[in-house]
């Protein structure tokens, strides 16, 4: 199955966790406990399906995504950090990823100009400076 089809059984799970697949099991870890419903069987007759606040998956139990799981975007999951790097310096007059670093830059010394009007200059020039050695690439 691939991560689509795993993430729709896993909404529409109706086995106690140990029967589960392995891949179904793993992709439940992979997720965060809360993001799942548990089967309460217990308060008959009004057996429900309740939202999991904490804990660790128990092989008995039977549990389902909530409906209004949305599953993150595979480049936002990798994207957990605490510094992004930028790289204003350009290798060609077209590299993209150098006009978006000074781009960046700027916008960043921009905001901070208020609280810290030498640095947000400094920033400011180093990308200015690299857009015009840019341009004459």
């Amino acid at each position: 199955m691939n991560d689509q089809e795993i993430i729709q059984a896993l909404m529409e799970n109706e086995k106690p966790f140990g029967l589960m697949s392995k891949e179904m099991q793993d992709k439940a870890n992979d997720i965060e406990v809360g993001a799942f419903q548990i089967y309460n069987c217990l308060p008959q007759p009004k057996a429900a399906w309740e939202t999991v606040l904490n804990g660790r998956f128990q092989l008995g139990n039977v549990y389902r995504l909530r409906p209004d799981y949305e599953q993150e975007p595979e480049v936002v999951k990798h994207l957990n950090m605490k510094y992004f790097v930028l790289k204003p310096e350009a290798k060609s007059k077209h590299d993209a990823y150098a006009s978006a670093s000074q781009s960046a830059m700027c916008t960043y010394a921009d905001n901070i100009r208020e609280i810290d009007p030498d640095f947000a200059r400094e920033i400011s020039q180093w990308a200015q400076g690299e857009a015009v050695k840019q341009a004459r690439l």
